[in-house]
């Protein structure tokens, strides 16, 4: 007999017995997460161990990390509205006054929200308003990545001054540390370092820090001590400022119909969006017509299309 088996026969007979309803209730013990991370082996090691070979040339093929990579992401290209107002809020106060009230700043949401923009908005800021500030961005990773080859290579010594010896540093993806034993043991002796001396922290996830699974308890503890915050889901009106934003930057001529047809059907994420608006787009080029909105007799059949002639 399976457990739901088991569960339903339980369920029905303490009911003939009581002669009443019953209310189950399920209560997960929290400890039983962390006993099986602390069980999880570390195949990171253990891959570094078994393929040095292979690691090093890998490392060697896609060469080193650029000091200062050039980042797409800008603050007058955000849109701001009540799902990113706070994360918007935040950014900013740490490009004016870095290592000020918003150490560490962790911004998590789902994927295709904003956060990778955020925090490459934070380091094109610092560029501009302090030349002489160092600040290194990287992805989870590409700091994985870097940690394997300097432990083979035993260049550990110029893995630490790269990571140390900044007056910011800024990681997107940290989520992918998950289950890293080994790097999440080095990110936190980074973590320490940056933070004893008043250096500024930025972070981003996919989820919040205590939602991370396999995760260092030290880390989320760092994490959380700091500002975290949240991005929603667009509404409306950020959507339609963003496709309106954008067909402009494009320099395509849409009508605030069609703009709004566009918003009303793609909710989840800024990056369904975009490429909603580069489909119609492509459509209209390619048959060199323009774009319009028909609406037919019931709601449900509203599209975008061509306008035949």
């Amino acid at each position: 007999m399976d457990r739901t088996s088991f569960l339903r026969r339980d369920y029905r007979l303490r009911r003939e017995v009581t002669g009443g309803e019953l209310t189950l209730s399920f209560v997960t013990d929290p400890n039983l997460a962390k006993a099986l991370g602390k069980k999880q082996p570390d195949l990171q090691v253990d891959f570094v161990a078994n393929n040095p070979a292979r690691v090093a040339r890998e490392h060697r093929r896609n060469g080193s990390l650029p000091d200062n990579p050039r980042l797409k992401g800008r603050l007058e290209d955000f849109v701001t509205g009540p799902s990113n107002r706070l994360a918007y809020a935040a950014t900013v106060s740490v490009i004016d006054q870095p290592a000020g009230q918003y150490n560490p700043l962790f911004i998590h949401g789902g994927c295709g929200l904003g956060k990778s923009h955020l925090l490459q908005a934070i380091c094109n800021g610092w560029k501009e308003k302090h030349e002489g500030l160092r600040w290194r961005y990287v992805t989870g990773e590409e700091f994985t990545n870097d940690y394997v080859f300097a432990i083979k290579a035993r260049e550990m010594s110029t893995f630490h001054s790269r990571y140390r010896d900044v007056d910011a540093l800024v990681i997107d993806d940290v989520h992918f540390l998950a289950n890293k034993r080994a790097t999440q043991e080095g990110f936190l002796h980074i973590f320490k370092t940056i933070d004893t001396v008043g250096k500024q922290i930025v972070l981003a996830s996919d989820a919040h820090p205590k939602m991370i699974g396999h995760f260092s308890d030290s880390l989320v503890s760092r994490f959380v001590s700091g500002m975290v915050v949240r991005i929603e889901s667009p509404d409306l009106e950020v959507r339609t400022q963003f496709l309106r934003q954008r067909s402009q930057k494009l320099g395509v001529a849409i009508s605030d119909n069609v703009i709004r047809h566009i918003a009303e059907n793609f909710r989840a994420n800024i990056r369904e969006l975009e490429g909603a608006l580069l489909k119609v787009i492509a459509h209209a080029s390619i048959n060199c017509e323009p774009i319009t909105c028909r609406w037919r007799s019931t709601p449900s059949a509203t599209w975008c299309g061509r306008r035949r002639r």
